[in-house]
């Protein structure tokens, strides 16, 4: 292999002089590194703003499809209102007298001092233990503890209520011929009682529980069962037909006094 000749004044002509940009020294600068492209920030659209016309106008093409979704909610709800089983609440106030003149005067007559010191607290205990017991008396003589209903019995739907011209009968269950009162459960038993009522004559009756017998009445004279006591009496409109039958629920006195004592207001 031949070898050229390096030629100096060839290869200095051949180099191309630097035209790019130079430093203040003179020096070709240097480029600089290349730069990532902006990121786009993907800004929320601005609100729209609702023009009252074109909701109006819209309102107004499309009357008659709004009109029928209000139409059949409206049925749907007058619908299942009719057909609702009744529910009543009985809210009431129940006076429990006054206090006894002589609880009210001061220790030279023996009484209480109910304005202040330990026998006026003393006191205050005594007319609570006093207005609990008469609490008791009342739902004793009321028998609002107790529920007696036809057997089966369910409170009657709107409707059906509504075509029989709001007939109060229609919702009173068993009272127009039985009610009760001077219910209890025995000792030691704190759940509700629910027992079944077959009358053999308009007067006398038996008692039974989950199928079994376990005793025979008479109306208006106490009961006592191995669960529960209670007296039964006539209606409004007259003693009970031969052969009906009644479901009787028998609740705690403490737990129904606790339920009187929220909803009535004692004074």
């Amino acid at each position: 292999m031949a070898l050229t000749p390096w030629n100096d004044d060839e290869s200095r002509d051949s180099v191309v002089p630097y035209e790019g940009p130079r430093n203040q020294l003179g020096h070709p600068r240097r480029a600089a590194p290349p730069q990532p492209p902006p990121q786009q920030v993907n800004l929320p659209p601005p609100p729209a703003t609702i023009d009252v016309g074109t909701l109006f106008k819209a309102i107004a093409e499309n009357w008659r499809f709004i009109a029928r979704v209000g139409f059949s909610i409206m049925l749907v709800v007058l619908t299942l209102t009719l057909l609702m089983r009744m529910n009543f609440k009985a809210t009431g106030r129940l006076y429990l007298g006054e206090l006894d003149n002589k609880s009210l005067g001061g220790g030279a007559n023996g009484g209480l001092d109910l304005l202040g010191g330990a026998s006026g607290e003393v006191a205050s205990e005594i007319e609570i233990m006093r207005s609990h017991s008469l609490v008791r008396q009342a739902i004793a003589s009321s028998g609002l503890n107790v529920v007696v209903r036809p057997a089966g019995w369910k409170p009657p739907r709107l409707y059906k209520w509504l075509a029989v011209g709001r007939d109060p009968h229609e919702i009173r269950g068993a009272a127009g011929e039985l009610t009760a009162s001077d219910a209890a459960l025995a000792e030691g038993i704190l759940e509700p009682q629910k027992l079944q009522l077959r009358f053999d004559s308009p007067t006398e009756y038996q008692v039974f529980s989950d199928g079994q017998a376990i005793g025979k009445g008479t109306i208006d004279r106490p009961l006592a069962l191995p669960t529960a006591t209670f007296t039964l009496h006539r209606g409004d409109r007259g003693l009970p037909a031969v052969g009906a039958e009644y479901d009787i629920e028998v609740s705690a006195v403490d737990a129904t006094m606790a339920k009187a004592l929220d909803d009535l207001a004692i004074t």
